[in-house]
């Protein structure tokens, strides 16, 4: 471990106020850059291969932190450089009221991009329209890892991928998983039928068709929207269809995340 000078007691120092600006929207983008809260994204950021600029630690908890630090370096050879930190000045990092006394600084991932939304070969993908909770977005990616989806394609206005709420909702998964965000969700969809994809809406409206006989394939890619609001037409009116998930009468709808983990289970199982 390569250790900062001293303690960080102040909450003005400028390494603490740059690292606190990353829990803003604003400020991660300017900086290119993100925090990890806890010891599993630690691990997951390290078992990722991913870069970390710098490790915070709680000075109330360096004794048991430390040695966690030092085993990970030698698991995965590399040394970290660690800044202790007093509990005042750390809770600025920090909106974890069990905050675990460590925060990693970490540059945004190169898997993560601003481009067009192309596929590869036997690629999966699954794309997100305007869906602003960072917790569903979170629990989304989680179960895109789970069942073998190895992009999400998602669009601007979505929730942000680094938010604190979705990394600890994905609980690693964002970090596996290959992230393009869209500027024009319609011109994506228009792309993905480009590269020979079929694209289905996940949507209950006229001319839906039910999941269980839409005959869907692995190579094809569905459509989450909002919970409230639904996908955007402009986006749902270039698909090739829309298909619902059939569920019992009485109950109004299942949450998006749950939805989008019962697509992506039926897709894993399909013999395409």
């Amino acid at each position: 471990m390569i250790f900062g000078n001293e303690t960080v007691t102040g909450k003005s120092n400028p390494a603490l106020m740059r690292a606190a600006s990353l829990k803003d929207k604003k400020y991660r983008r300017r900086y290119q850059a993100f925090l990890c809260d806890g010891i599993k994204l630690f691990y997951e950021l390290c078992d990722a291969g991913c870069d970390i600029d710098l490790i915070w630690v709680n000075e109330e908890a360096k004794d048991r932190i430390l040695p966690l630090i030092e085993a990970k370096e030698k698991a995965c050879g590399r040394e970290f450089s660690v800044r202790i930190a007093a509990p005042a000045a750390f809770s600025k990092l920090t909106d974890e009221n069990g905050s675990e006394g460590i925060v990693c600084e970490a540059p945004f991932l190169c898997r993560h991009i601003s481009g067009e939304a192309r596929l590869e070969g036997g690629e999966r993908a699954v794309m997100l329209a305007s869906l602003r909770d960072p917790g569903n977005l979170g629990t989304v990616a989680r179960s895109a890892h789970a069942f073998n989806i190895t992009r999400l394609i998602i669009t601007a206005d979505c929730a942000d991928i680094y938010s604190q709420k979705t990394l600890r909702a994905a609980m690693g998964a964002v970090f596996k998983l290959d992230i393009t965000t869209v500027s024009d969700g319609a011109e994506a969809v228009k792309e993905l039928k480009k590269c020979g994809r079929r694209v289905f809406a996940a949507e209950l409206r006229p001319g839906a068709v039910d999941l269980l006989k839409a005959g869907v394939g692995k190579s094809d890619v569905f459509i989450i929207g909002n919970e409230g609001t639904g996908i955007p037409e402009e986006i749902s009116r270039e698909a090739d269809g829309s298909v619902y998930i059939p569920i019992n009468a009485r109950s109004e709808s299942l949450n998006a995340a749950a939805a989008a983990a019962v697509l992506m289970w039926h897709q894993s199982i399909s013999e395409d």
